[in-house]
């Protein structure tokens, strides 16, 4: 905890940064309780904002103000943490880690209708091991 505490978390890495995340999904902006008193819950008010469902969209675009980033990717109306499913974050890691610029340059943020998305009745985990698998092959392709 000391540790992670004296590292800023919103400063440029300084190495060259590709920014992945979605917006358009209901997320938490800002909470207040009242002070004091048994039940926390009457006076409470919710903000709801931009965001992934989990991170709000000021702390998802961290990476728009860096110099070290090279794109963003973003992606409308995806939850926290399914991004890794999505076809079109796919495209990107297999095009960073081919360095195929090309492609990468002409990456356009889809439409959420357009969503490159998960077939129906398959499990997370069997997409996952299909998406990894789908991988490993289009970077053995270009080897």
């Amino acid at each position: 905890m000391k540790y992670a505490l004296s590292v800023g978390s919103t400063e440029d890495p300084g190495v060259p940064t590709h920014c992945i995340y979605s917006h358009n999904v209901r997320t938490f902006s800002h909470l207040t309780f009242p002070a004091g008193g048994v039940f926390a819950d009457i006076g409470a008010s919710v903000e709801i904002g931009d965001g992934d469902g989990t991170v709000h969209s000021d702390s998802l675009s961290v990476c728009e103000r860096w110099k070290s980033t090279v794109k963003v990717y973003k992606l409308p109306g995806v939850h926290h943490g399914s991004e890794v499913i999505i076809g079109q974050v796919h495209d990107v890691i297999v095009g960073v880690a081919k360095g195929d610029d090309a492609a990468l340059d002409a990456w356009t943020s889809p439409a959420f209708v357009d969503l490159d998305v998960p077939r129906d009745g398959m499990t997370n985990a069997t997409i996952l091991d299909e998406w990894q698998a789908n991988l490993v092959v289009a970077l053995k392709e270009d080897a």
